[in-house]
């Protein structure tokens, strides 16, 4: 059970309410909608969803941006908009969100943001919200803004029997292991040949281990088959829950960033099942997160040959992967959690100086989150 942060310094006789707007994929939004929902619980602050106004300034900004979440934020004293933004790409910014958020949360950051509003967020994954916001989200929130009442119910239903919560996720670190390791990826077609080709010498080299029990290889997101050598090494598309247990069912997983060397969602799964992880390097502002010696050894490598080594000296190491299991999930449940996420980021809302411009000067926003 994770313990949920206190913030009674910050919201004592305050009249806190955050209004989440239905602007954003609740693949990128669920995340957080969960964390607060657990702390607005414990702390008495409101918490509630709303359609986002055809007349509002933001209604045709936002409206083709999923990964760009709007909220709310009111007080005793005064009222102001904040967004999170889950874009790989870090030097993407929505120009209207930006100037009209007083706090522009940004998942995938460069160290060097445009504006002093841009603040650092845990990166997310997709889970279940809480089933007393499931309720309210069937008929006040979509999977994207603008759409119908019916269309917006059914998208909800369907992300719920799709996504598991996240007591589910730590169920599965007492899955007993089948696997040494897994990798399992989705082949992006078009432009990313790059990055495929990347990807693939991490899982021929593991394939071939023939003293390796691999997990390890590709599927294709729609269906078709995927070209030339990675054809043999393509895995059916499975359910997400199948996909997960697997994870859970390995000694190591073996995290890989997205296409912009952005987080995946990868990051916060592997770490909630407790996976020990061998991963590359985290850039564009992840190196925040690596607060300690078992986190900078575990995200370290640059190059497949690198990533290859380090499956094989841990697998040599049971104690010490055991460890790393350990580690994670229990880094996890206190940092990065919905819970230990929304604490903070309500922490930065409360005590962050009413003038955006003078956020630098007063707090670091690398400290904020962590």
């Amino acid at each position: 059970m994770v313990s949920l942060p206190d913030l009674s310094g910050e919201v004592d006789n305050r009249h806190v309410r955050i209004r989440a707007f239905d602007s954003a994929s609740l693949s990128y939004v669920s995340y957080y909608l969960s964390g607060l929902s657990q702390v607005a619980r414990k702390v008495g602050i409101g918490l509630d969803y709303a359609q986002l106004p055809e007349n509002h300034p933001l209604h045709k900004p936002l409206k083709e941006q999923p990964a760009l979440a709007l909220f709310e934020f009111e007080d005793d004293s005064e009222r102001f908009l904040f967004c999170i933004d889950g874009y790989d790409d870090p030097d993407y910014y929505n120009d209207e969100a930006l100037h009209a958020c007083r706090y522009y949360f940004k998942i995938n950051r460069r160290p060097t943001a445009p504006r002093g509003n841009v603040l650092p967020i845990n990166p997310c994954f997709p889970i279940r919200p809480p089933m007393g916001a499931l309720t309210r989200l069937n008929c006040r929130y979509g999977l994207l803004s603008g759409i119908s009442r019916s269309s917006r119910r059914q998208s909800t239903l369907r992300y719920w029997a799709d996504n598991r919560s996240l007591a589910w996720f730590r169920q599965q670190r007492q899955l007993p292991t089948e696997h040494d390791v897994h990798l399992v990826l989705p082949f992006y077609a078009d432009r990313h040949d790059q990055c495929n080709e990347r990807r693939l010498r991490v899982v021929e080299s593991l394939a071939g281990e023939s003293a390796i029990r691999s997990f390890v290889g590709f599927y294709s997101p729609n269906g078709k088959e995927l070209p030339g050598a990675f054809r043999r090494y393509q895995l059916p598309k499975v359910s997400k829950v199948e996909h997960l247990r697997a994870i859970a069912a390995s000694k190591i997983a073996v995290y890989v960033p997205g296409v912009d060397d952005c987080f995946s969602f990868k990051f916060g799964e592997q770490l909630s099942i407790g996976a020990a992880i061998v991963g590359y390097q985290l850039y564009d502002g992840g190196h925040r997160l690596l607060v300690n010696e078992e986190m900078r050894q575990q995200f370290s490598h640059s190059e497949p040959e690198d990533i290859i080594e380090g499956v094989l000296d841990l697998l040599a190491q049971p104690d010490r992967i055991e460890k790393l299991s350990a580690h994670n999930a229990q880094l996890f449940d206190s940092m990065l959690s919905p819970a230990a996420t929304a604490g903070e980021l309500l922490r930065a809302l409360c005590n962050q100086p009413r003038s955006a411009s003078s956020i630098h000067s007063t707090l670091s926003p690398e400290s904020i989150l962590l």
